[in-house]
């Protein structure tokens, strides 16, 4: 039941914790910052952190369900940084070049998309504070 409630829980506390920032920095409740692409803690890689570091905490750090679940985890951090973050960066430069030429070709592109690596900080800190609550809730 853990491994299924866990990275639910982690996720939706990061999505929470955007929310509260915004209130803080603009004085004002988003709701949607919830679902927001970017921003801090990750919510992707506090998604992924949790499980995977319960599943170190209670089947052990040096077992096939960990070392996968790991692996997961650095190319979600990965694509966190590099590519989503890339992504944002063109995005950008697109919505620039239809400003400066004036010609619409959709709506304007999001451009915080990636996670500067403080982001993905806060994202490992929040999974890995769910485990251990977690492992001491029910393995203690």
């Amino acid at each position: 039941m853990q491994y299924l409630l866990l990275p639910l829980i982690s996720w939706c506390s990061a999505g929470f914790f955007k929310i509260l920032l915004h209130f803080f920095r603009y004085k004002k409740i988003k709701p949607m910052e919830f679902f927001r692409y970017g921003g801090f803690p990750s919510a992707h890689t506090s998604l992924i952190t949790a499980p995977v570091m319960y599943a170190g905490l209670t089947e052990g750090f040096f077992t096939p369900v960990f070392s996968i679940g790991f692996a997961l985890l650095l190319i979600i951090i990965t694509d966190a940084h590099g590519l989503r973050r890339y992504v944002g960066h063109q995005a950008k430069i697109v919505n620039q070049i239809q400003k400066q030429t004036g010609k619409n070709y959709g709506k304007e592109l999001k451009e915080q998309v990636g996670h500067s690596w403080l982001e993905i900080l806060g994202g490992l800190f929040t999974g890995i504070f769910w485990a251990f609550l977690t492992y001491l809730l029910f393995n203690i």
